[in-house]
């Protein structure tokens, strides 16, 4: 690093998270005005690759608590994508919350289990992404 650009750092500072700045503007990086342009290219292709990487270590994380389930090996793929799309999307506490339905779907009992998915407050905020749950729940099958 130049002299030059310590001392830019030093004063701007840097920050990873976008920021409005004391004149109002978004910024982000070491002093980056996101309202006078946005980031460059390169840029653009390498916070994708962070943002996927880090959705991969989230992933990994729903997957790591998921699979100590005992129901969780006697799902089909599409059942796990469906229950993995819940807990990515609640949390894996979820897995405590949502105890009848977890209990529904360790007895296999997949068309309760959808039902009783249908009847949540999360079912009624997000119908569109929980109606396509439900469904692939009662009938392990990928949505269309």
């Amino acid at each position: 690093m130049t002299d030059m650009q310590s001392l830019i750092l030093h004063d701007e500072g840097l920050r990873i998270w976008p920021y409005v700045d004391t004149t109002g503007h978004r910024t982000w990086g070491v002093g980056h005005n996101l309202d006078a342009s946005p980031p460059a290219t390169d840029v653009w292709a390498l916070l994708n690759q962070a943002a996927m990487l880090q959705f991969q270590h989230d992933l990994d994380a729903v997957l790591a608590v998921a699979s100590t389930e005992s129901w969780w090996a006697l799902l089909n793929d599409v059942r796990q994508a469906a229950i993995a799309d819940m807990l990515f999307n609640l949390g894996t506490g979820s897995i405590a919350t949502f105890s009848v339905f977890f209990g529904y779907i360790a007895a296999q009992r997949w068309q309760a289990a959808a039902d009783d998915l249908r009847a949540t407050k999360v079912y009624r905020e997000l119908p569109v992404r929980y109606t396509r749950l439900a469904n692939m729940i009662e009938t392990g099958q990928w949505a269309a």
